[in-house]
């Protein structure tokens, strides 16, 4: 349906690769408005604005430093009714099954503090849905992942927290499978999902 996303105004953090770039390209075939950010795929963003020009903008953003000024005043001025997170560091960065601090701080930095800068900057009034996956990793004990699952924990539980007092938003945090992207592609992702089918039936379901 080309107009079946037509009513969303989609602010994307992490859109140019991953679930973001499939989820950039649904909303775009649905004609939804989409501003999206990207880190290091700057080819790629252009690449998806030049193929849906007439609905998308972009900008770039490192999650991890201060957001200078105009970014800020862009994404406010969007006005976006739903907001979708996909910034992520690499995933399988740990040390086999031990916990290493350093690693942890850096997905908090992602998918806490990172996320909260964001939110924090969007109108509550407007907002109907926020769609932040979370992943099976949390009740999967994975070589290497264990800085990974402690921090998506930790934003399952803020999340949780955000949806109490902000009773008007739509907090969406599936636990997602293994899907190939730029993330965990590998000579051994064989049996790893495409993510573009997975995020269309869950963009369906948001309101």
């Amino acid at each position: 349906n080309k107009k079946e996303f037509v009513k969303q105004k989609a602010l994307i953090i992490g859109g140019s690769k991953g679930l973001g770039e499939a989820t950039v390209k649904i909303l775009s075939l649905g004609s939804a408005r989409i501003l999206f950010s990207y880190f290091r795929g700057k080819k790629d963003a252009h690449q998806h604005r030049k193929a849906f020009k007439k609905n998308i903008k972009i900008f770039h953003l490192n999650i991890e430093k201060k957001i200078n000024l105009n970014t800020l005043k862009d994404i406010k001025n969007f006005k976006p009714t739903h907001f979708y997170y996909f910034a992520t560091p690499r995933i399988f960065s740990g040390s086999g099954y031990e916990f290493v601090e350093k690693n942890f701080e850096i997905f908090n930095n992602y998918y806490l503090t990172g996320f909260q800068k964001i939110f924090n900057q969007l109108d509550k009034k407007i907002l109907k849905s926020v769609f932040f996956p979370s992943s099976v990793a949390i009740n999967q004990v994975t070589n290497k992942l264990c800085e990974y699952a402690c921090s998506k924990a930790a934003q399952e539980i803020l999340l949780k927290y955000l949806s109490q007092k902000y009773k008007t938003i739509n907090f969406l945090c599936p636990r997602l499978p293994r899907l190939k992207t730029d993330q965990t592609l590998s000579t051994l992702d064989h049996k790893s999902e495409l993510p573009f089918r997975r995020m269309l039936k869950l963009i369906k379901k948001i309101k």
